[in-house]
């Protein structure tokens, strides 16, 4: 795995973390591998580049930290991370390919495939700094969805993740998306995981989850998670994490962020948060921070029974054109005026209003327009000035569609936007045709 930053780091993997600092580590050398450098690490691990004589590719190779080595817990704890992520083939979670449990002392490691490409958190931030709206939320959605994906496999197979954050997340040069650190993943059902594995807790008699130790990253927790029920942990606690990075997407920050650490773990053990419609920027829409909040619920039972849930109420929400933002205009507000340049199109959700022209000093009513009814789009697609006014005639709340999302939804540059904006010009020039004809005939009375 990779992270384009300058100091890249992974997550510590043990107990209750709030990230964790590199350490030093001896570079692996193997004579079928040959390190090429440190590049991330953490409170347990590192990971370097490494090239595979065998197969001729660079991959990386992910170490326990020596201090850890002798340590029982934290030794099973990583096995079982990389023969989890080994036995979890899916698009959506990086593949491992080779585990080396070398003898006791001695620091395991596994080499998994190496993904060049930034985390989830990182390009948020860019793709939000470069924007003045919503344009960017449509993409981060359909991510949101392909992680949804990668955790709803690994349910099918009777795992968990316990750790799911946006740190955790890589998406790739070219739209890959991976559920990464599988750390702290749990197996629930072992033979729903496979019939022939062996994690090897019966025969060391270690418990990696005794009940009262909090497992995960604080700021995302659930709230049996923040108790250390560690015997609640189940899929809906996945839900939860999931609701978290969902609502990090929506607002910038996690749900109990900035906050001093005993206040971080009372929060995240009484579900205290603040809606992200409250956090966010102005203008998202209430549907999908409800989504947000009911995965974040804090009985499990009043979450999304299943991943699945979760993505089709997203799916449903993003297909649906309810990304975008909403305003309201007070009663006989003018929303758009005659002769300005559009840049925005209108969708009305609530109230009406009316399109006119001013033909020789007397307004001329158009058509009056209610909830569905879209207005404005023909500024925007032939990218003229605006054929006619529209009033609020009562408090009037509209969806708006920039040019810029017109542009990619349509696909301007395809045949399709090209077809569609040829329409709209010649429906312009019939609507020019139309306006001479009533001033002709306005003059004549």
């Amino acid at each position: 795995m990779s992270k384009q930053s300058d100091e890249p780091t992974v997550p510590a993997t043990i107990g209750a973390t709030r990230g964790g600092g590199p350490t030093a580590a001896a570079a692996p050398a193997t004579a079928r591998y040959t390190s090429l450098g440190e590049f991330a690490a953490g409170g347990m691990a590192q990971i370097h580049r490494v090239f595979d004589h065998q197969l001729n590719r660079v991959s990386a190779m992910k170490v326990l930290d020596g201090r850890y080595a002798a340590t029982p817990v934290e030794r099973q704890r990583f096995l079982e991370e990389a023969r989890i992520t080994g036995r979890l083939d899916h698009p959506n979670i990086v593949p491992v390919h080779e585990l080396t449990d070398v003898g006791p002392g001695e620091a395991p490691r596994f080499v998994m495939k190496l993904v060049q490409g930034a985390t989830l958190a990182d390009e948020l931030e860019k793709a939000r700094a470069a924007s003045t709206g919503f344009e960017w939320l449509p993409g981060f959605l359909r991510v949101f969805l392909k992680i949804c994906d990668g955790v709803a496999f690994a349910h099918s197979r009777g795992v968990v993740h316990r750790d799911l954050k946006p740190s955790n997340v890589l998406i790739g040069k070219f739209g890959q998306v991976y559920v990464m650190d599988w750390g702290l993943a749990r197996v629930l059902r072992p033979d729903a995981f496979s019939s022939g594995v062996s994690l090897a807790r019966p025969e060391h008699g270690l418990d990696l989850d005794p009940d009262g130790m909090a497992i995960g990253t604080l700021e995302y927790m659930s709230p049996e998670q923040a108790r250390g029920e560690n015997r609640l942990v189940d899929e809906r606690t996945d839900v939860f994490l999931l609701g978290a990075v969902l609502y990090y997407i929506l607002t910038g920050q996690a749900p109990y962020a900035n906050l001093p650490l005993r206040d971080t773990v009372v929060a995240a053990q009484k579900r205290d948060l603040r809606p992200p419609d409250v956090v966010g920027p102005p203008g998202l829409h209430p549907q999908i921070c409800q989504i947000a909040m009911k995965a974040l619920a804090r009985e499990p039972s009043e979450r999304y029974a299943t991943v699945t849930e979760l993505q089709a109420a997203v799916d449903r929400f993003l297909h649906g054109g309810l990304f975008l933002p909403q305003r309201t205009f007070p009663k006989g507000a003018r929303v758009v005026a005659e002769g300005d340049t559009g840049n925005e199109a209108y969708i009305i959700v609530r109230g009406t209003c009316e399109a006119y022209k001013m033909v020789d000093g007397n307004r001329v009513a158009l058509r009056r327009m209610g909830p569905t009814e879209v207005f404005g789009e023909l500024a925007v697609l032939s990218a003229k000035p605006r054929s006619a006014s529209v009033e609020a005639l009562e408090e009037l709340t509209v969806i708006v569609v920039t040019a810029e999302i017109l542009g990619k939804e349509l696909g301007i540059s395809a045949w399709m936007g090209g077809f569609v904006m040829a329409l709209a010009d010649r429906f312009r020039e019939a609507d020019e045709r139309l306006t001479q004809l009533e001033s002709a005939v306005l003059q004549d009375a």
